[in-house]
């Protein structure tokens, strides 16, 4: 067998196999993972490396794609996507590879996963006044399983008239209890 650049073929013969995904992180159809995540594809052999980039490997919420850098190391035979920013909380990402190939040429088979963000564990909602001042706002807590644990609705700045402080007027708070 000769080496060939992360691959191998038998002596005298051509290499007509197509690369394969080996392995991705996040796995297939993953929850729970993080929004400051770069997306690692390892493949079963080395890469004709200017085949891979944003044209043949995409990182996709919905019909958004998402702004990144492509790379690939030949040592690890991993492609790797850098998203620009953090992606969006509680929000499925599909990754497609299509047109990728080997040192031979052959073309990878368009592959396809995906996987879910985390739900952001406190988020707040703002209400406003058609003068574009804060009216109200609630706010709601969110466990590891993404189960509501707690919601505050906050009906008045409090006495420093400043909203979004410690003070704020609290009109109703509810606990829920996700142990069962």
């Amino acid at each position: 067998m000769v080496h060939n650049k992360g691959g191998f073929k038998k002596k005298g013969g051509a290499d007509t196999t197509p690369p394969t995904v080996v392995s991705t992180n996040p796995a297939n159809n993953a929850t729970k993972v993080t929004v400051q995540s770069n997306i690692q594809i390892v493949v079963s052999e080395g890469l004709d490396s200017v085949s891979v980039s944003r044209a043949t490997v995409s990182l996709r919420a919905g019909s958004y794609k998402v702004p990144s850098t492509v790379t690939y190391d030949d040592v690890s035979r991993t492609i790797t996507i850098n998203p620009a920013g953090a992606l969006w909380y509680d929000y499925k990402y599909t990754i497609t590879i299509s047109g990728v190939k080997d040192l031979a040429g052959n073309i990878m088979a368009q592959t396809t996963f995906s996987f879910t963000t985390y739900k952001n564990p406190f988020t707040r909602y703002i209400y406003y006044t058609a003068l574009g001042l804060v009216s109200s706002y609630y706010t709601y807590t969110y466990d590891a399983n993404g189960n509501m644990t707690r919601y505050v609705y906050y009906s008045g700045a409090g006495a420093d008239g400043v909203w979004f402080t410690v003070d704020d007027v609290k009109y109703a708070e509810s606990y829920y209890d996700t142990s069962f």
